[in-house]
């Protein structure tokens, strides 16, 4: 029995060191020389430590943030929730088909209205069955206004720690109460010859009085270089950058400025269409005005918490992240108007020790600060919740699909791996699950910050072999 022993003690000591190996190697790369590591492995089933490194250290964790919004949308609001856009009539229809009154369209926070993950880019013609919803009440002239309130969520919920550079831009669009094309203002551009002006052609969706300040010039390269500068409800937006020469038509994402506006315009010209006839839009940020919201005509349901969520993860969409810690905050008894310290408090209230800096649901902000152990307690207290498969199943797999394809692409890792990656300038992070060769059950994260890998697929080559060894050695 002892000699049987020893063997397995040995075997156990070189699995580990294998492991260890791998990680000393990844961190002494000349590329992590001014880098900061912090890394955690932790048994699902005991709840031991299997192994750390700085495992205690905050970091700036970039898109694996949204494993924290996600499970969180999921605990609070269930995967079967669906967010409502609800249409009211505020007045008397008479009998000549006349609405003396405003027709409504109170937001309730649905990611789904005209989103190109949902449907196609540029697609809002959910406004024509909202059309026909009035034809078919009967109603032919509108001699109020169109309303549209996006006031279920604050309009000052801009994040703390984005930067000017992100918020212009379509990932840096922020929640609404109101959403619309994902919070996606598409920019159609005609490039020229190197070294041109590029001239914008379109926009989409509308805005009134919107001003382009273009100084976006065609370059001789493949890709977008271009940034989009602006703040949220303003009209102005700064075009900087460049785009590939010679394109009759290249698109350009940037953050919607305001969607209540925009479905206001959009939905003024489906109406007129149709021939309901009516003069014109207000919305309730720029005209607070009060309605009796006792005549429903219409509820539109957006998709379901699990299929944002799934999305979210899979396709690392920002404002998904962001829109999800709003519908939770909306649909919880709220405490606070920031939603964002409800939601540092229901993890605060949940796992031991120092609390994460959580300011995001997305990892845009470079404020945020989570070590690889709370990622490993974050993902054991959802291991033991009845949501788990459903939080499990949004996250994509060790090359096999989504963000982490390539990730221990045909190694040990590679199927054994559900996980989120987190990718900015100078920061790589991965955390999620894990099977181990043997079959324990595993939770891990791994974050660098500030590290010098010319690129990120020359960083997940690393990383992989770190974690094709976690595989292995447990």
């Amino acid at each position: 029995m002892n000699k049987i022993f020893y063997i397995l003690l040995i075997i156990s000591f070189q699995a580990s060191a294998q492991l260890q190996d791998e990680l000393t190697s990844f961190v002494q790369n000349s590329a992590n020389e001014s880098a900061t590591i912090s890394f955690a492995l932790l048994d699902l089933e005991s709840d031991e430590l299997l192994h750390s490194y700085d495992g205690e250290k905050r970091l700036i964790t970039a898109s694996t943030m949204k494993l924290w919004s996600t499970a969180y949308a999921l605990e609070v609001l269930g995967a079967d929730f669906r967010p409502l856009t609800k249409l009211f009539i505020d007045g008397e229809l008479d009998s000549a088909g006349v609405l003396h009154g405003n027709l409504i369209v109170q937001g309730g926070g649905d990611p789904g209205l005209g989103s190109r993950y949902f449907g196609k880019e540029e697609d809002v013609s959910f406004l024509r069955s909202w059309s026909k919803v009035l034809i078919e009440k009967g109603i032919t002239k509108i001699d109020g206004v169109l309303h549209i309130d996006g006031a279920a969520l604050p309009y000052n919920n801009m994040v703390d720690g984005w930067t000017w550079g992100d918020i212009g831009n379509y990932y840096g669009a922020q929640a609404s109460g109101l959403m619309l094309c994902d919070n996606t203002q598409f920019l159609h551009f005609r490039t020229g010859t190197p070294g041109s002006n590029t001239k914008l052609t379109r926009f989409f969706p509308p805005m009134e009085n919107f001003v382009f300040e273009n100084q976006i010039m065609s370059e001789n390269h493949r890709s977008d270089r271009s940034m989009i500068y602006g703040a949220p409800f303003q009209n102005y937006r700064y075009g900087s950058g460049s785009l590939p020469s010679n394109r009759a038509d290249y698109t350009v994402k940037g953050s919607l400025p305001d969607p209540e506006v925009s479905l206001g315009i959009l939905f003024i010209e489906e109406l007129q269409k149709q021939g309901i006839e009516i003069d014109g839009y207000s919305t309730q940020r720029l005209k607070p005005t009060p309605y009796l919201a006792n005549q429903q005509i219409h509820a539109e349901r957006g998709p379901s918490i699990i299929d944002i969520a799934r999305l979210t993860n899979e396709k690392s969409i920002n404002i998904f992240a962001e829109q999800l810690v709003a519908l939770a905050w909306l649909n919880s008894g709220k405490k606070s108007q920031d939603i964002y310290e409800e939601y540092r408090k229901f993890w605060t209230a949940r796992l031991q020790g120092a609390p994460a800096v959580l300011n995001d649901g997305s990892g845009l902000a470079r404020t945020n600060g989570v070590s690889a152990l709370q990622f490993c307690k974050m993902l054991k207290y959802v291991h033991t919740q009845e949501y788990a498969e459903d939080f499990k199943s949004t996250l994509p797999i060790a090359g096999v699909s989504g963000t982490v394809k390539s990730l221990c692409a045909g190694g040990p890792g590679s199927g054994k791996i559900q996980c989120k990656s987190g990718t900015m300038s100078g920061i790589k992070s991965f955390a999620g699950y894990a099977t181990s060769k043997s079959g324990r059950k595993l939770a891990f994260a791994i974050i660098v910050n500030q590290h010098d890998f010319p690129s990120s697929a020359s960083i997940t080559r690393e990383i992989s072999k770190v974690l094709n060894a976690m595989i292995l050695t447990y």
